[in-house]
């Protein structure tokens, strides 16, 4: 635009969008492209162990920091040739990479895979806006909402400053007018729905919806609003491997190469729909069942029992401090217990020594008496000052 450097940016989501399309085109087949949590570090799936070296069997990332810069950086995945070993600190040379096995799907088919679901799930709830149950949309958005890239505000962390009005204020502009809701049913439909759109997503980045977004497709039936994906752009996404496991799941026999397992597979498809099964709205309900079973288990008696626990312990503390002084233990003023010799007693006027006797341990006394002397009376008395010449 003329007037303007083309190197800025304020619209920080299509600053970020066009990071991740830059690492999906640029990065390495085998490497890892990770999520950022709100700090900008990469999160890591359970198992894997980031290094800061390369060694052999290390894998290369990459994430997005807090600035959306493009950072890099090595992991050992869970089960691979590098786990558990433990290589010197000292002088690491770059050790040559070996021939690896390609996963069935990479990184740039997930990012496809993540925005044809999106898309889909979003075909299947504008299909609900002139006939759905209100009740329904309530359940939904009650799933949305416990979706993992959904924030809250009054959180300690900043995000990227957004000059424009989010799409879940100009929904609820539209439902509350003039501090009332208003009870018309197909603004309630379209406004339910426009903040599921806003919530809910597929794609391989921070709006990532998680389990939830795949279980509001799997609801809505988003299935069946997900494209084709029978093409050669798609399908080289998949390794050898991967295209070999689609064309037998079709009965295809496994040609030769990649590229004629591809060919196969659109020829056998033709103008039908493909939908590889990484791609459909599948709900892991054992994994759900689980974290629903967790979240309602109750609170466990240890749980119960830690405020009761560090009560009795100051209980005891004090009995002790008690004990000790009625039985010449560590708490009492005999010389003779103590085993300090007599001449090594600082003598002690009688106030401050009355007054030391009737200590108690913290919390136990209620007033004190006011000091006999004043601070500088009481330096005169005990502080002897000596000068140097």
């Amino acid at each position: 635009e003329a007037g303007k450097d083309g190197r800025y940016t304020d619209d920080g989501f299509a600053y970020e969008k066009a990071q991740r399309q830059w690492l999906g085109q640029n990065t390495p087949e085998d490497a890892l492209i990770l999520q950022s949590d709100e700090n900008g570090e990469p999160v890591f799936e359970p198992g894997m162990v980031r290094i800061y070296w390369q060694r052999e069997g290390a894998t290369k990332f990459f994430w997005l920091d807090h600035r959306l810069k493009v950072r890099e950086g090595w992991c050992v995945l869970p089960g691979s040739e590098a786990a558990g070993r433990v290589t010197p600190s000292a002088v690491i040379e770059a050790l040559p990479e070996g021939p690896r096995e390609r996963p069935d799907i990479s990184g740039r088919g997930f990012d496809m895979i993540g925005s044809f679901r999106t898309q889909a799930l979003h075909a299947a709830l504008d299909g609900m806006r002139g006939s759905a149950d209100p009740w329904i949309l309530v359940g939904l958005m009650i799933a949305a909402l416990n979706a993992q890239n959904v924030r809250v505000d009054g959180d300690s962390n900043a995000h990227y400053p957004q000059r424009r009005p989010s799409r879940r204020l100009v929904a609820a502009a539209g439902l509350f007018q003039d501090g009332e809701m208003t009870l018309d049913e197909a603004v309630l439909r379209g406004a339910a729905v426009d903040v599921l759109k806003a919530v809910l997503s597929c794609e391989k980045n921070a709006t990532n919806s998680g389990d939830w977004g795949v279980l509001v497709g799997h609801i809505v039936k988003a299935d069946d609003h997900l494209p084709a994906m029978a093409d050669e752009n798609f399908l080289k996404t998949l390794s050898k491997s991967g295209i070999t496991k689609a064309i037998k799941a079709e009965g295809i026999l496994p040609r030769n190469t990649g590229k004629e397992m591809r060919r196969a597979l659109m020829d056998h498809v033709g103008q039908g729909i493909w939908v590889h099964p990484a791609a459909r709205f599948q709900v892991d309900v054992a994994a759900l069942n689980a974290t629903f079973a967790e979240a309602l288990a109750p609170p466990s008696e240890a749980d119960d029992d830690d405020g009761d626990l560090a009560h009795d312990d100051e209980t005891e503390l004090e009995d002790d401090a008690d004990a000790d002084a009625r039985t010449g233990g560590p708490g009492t003023d005999d010389p003779a217990a103590t085993g300090i010799e007599l001449d090594e007693v600082t003598d002690t006027p009688t106030d401050l020594a009355a007054d030391q006797g009737d200590e108690v341990p913290h919390g136990r006394a209620e007033s004190l008496a006011p000091p006999s002397q004043t601070p500088e009376e009481f330096l005169r008395t005990h502080v002897e000052f000596v000068g140097f010449s």
